[in-house]
């Protein structure tokens, strides 16, 4: 050990605040207590660049078995091999409690009850039940197909069928039930004859036919209301409502003496007016029809 400065300043122990060692090799000896083993604390915190062991008897280096040897010689290696102890002691609690589980979930030779017996008992009793289920769902669809297939529209019915069903079924009340029988003991009756309709359809195609394919001469043509039954309509029911020199209530313009006239001569034609009679005469059978 050769050129090494301690700081000794924060250790009370000591009186000089430092120690120079400047030899190859250099021997500290004292009586107990005066700071041996502090000072090699010290050489080890503050000289990073050596590698210290500090020897604190034998107990510092014997592993649990009391045992001194290459392998667990050192303070490093004491500690892996008490680690190494503590998890082998994990290994073996965990190899014992996979033991118990494995005891626990597999059929003892000795017939005793443990986990898997349980497991095995609940699964012969589920299996019980699925087919108590399944025998009780084919039963129900058998009486349904045998007793009831009268009332139900489809012509097969079988534990498919009842299956799909379940999900809708309710509890009916006892007056639910009451109401049930009493509609399926209900009496039949006999509804009134009705009076015979004498409706003849054909014959109202005919004459509606025979009105469409009449065709009437106009003496006045006006341009602007040749095939334009709105403005036709709209002109009529003007005419109707207005006098020659009016205002138009709809556009405030002058109806004029010529205008009026005109519009006379296009709607006075005599078919033209026989040709509504008739249209009007149609309608009003039709609508008795309807109410018919």
């Amino acid at each position: 050990m050769s050129n090494i400065t301690l700081d000794l300043n924060e250790y009370e122990l000591f009186e000089e605040k430092s120690l120079v060692t400047d030899k190859r090799l250099t021997f500290i000896y004292g009586k107990n207590g005066t700071g041996k083993s502090t000072l090699a604390s010290i050489i080890k915190s503050q000289e990073k660049n050596y590698n210290v062991h500090i020897f604190q008897g034998f107990l510092g280096v014997v592993d649990e078995e009391q045992k001194l040897n290459t392998v667990v010689l050192g303070v490093e290696n004491v500690d892996i091999n008490r680690q190494i102890r503590e998890i082998q002691e994990s290994i073996s609690l965990l190899e014992k409690e996979i033991q118990n589980i494995e005891n626990e979930t597999t059929k003892q030779k000795d017939n005793s009850v443990n986990l898997w017996e349980k497991v095995n008992d609940k699964k012969e009793e589920l299996n019980k039940q699925e087919v108590s289920i399944k025998e009780f769902c084919i039963n129900s669809a058998s009486r349904i197909k045998n007793y009831y297939l009268k009332v139900i529209s489809q012509k097969q019915y079988n534990l498919n069928d009842f299956l799909k069903e379940i999900p809708e079924a309710k509890q009916l009340t006892e007056q639910e039930v009451q109401d049930a029988k009493s509609t399926l003991s209900s009496k039949v009756k006999n509804a009134e004859m009705l009076d015979s309709i004498d409706i003849n359809l054909e014959s109202c195609l005919k004459e509606l036919n025979q009105i469409l394919s009449h065709k009437v001469d106009e003496q006045e043509i006006l341009v602007e209301m040749v095939g334009d039954n709105n403005k036709i309509k709209f002109a009529d029911n003007g005419l109707n409502c207005h006098k020659p020199n009016d205002k138009c209530a709809f556009c405030g313009g002058l109806v004029t003496s010529e205008r009026y006239q005109k519009l006379q001569k296009f709607f006075s034609v005599e078919d033209i007016n026989i040709l509504k009679n008739k249209i009007d005469i149609f309608l009003k059978k039709i609508e008795t029809h309807k109410k018919k």
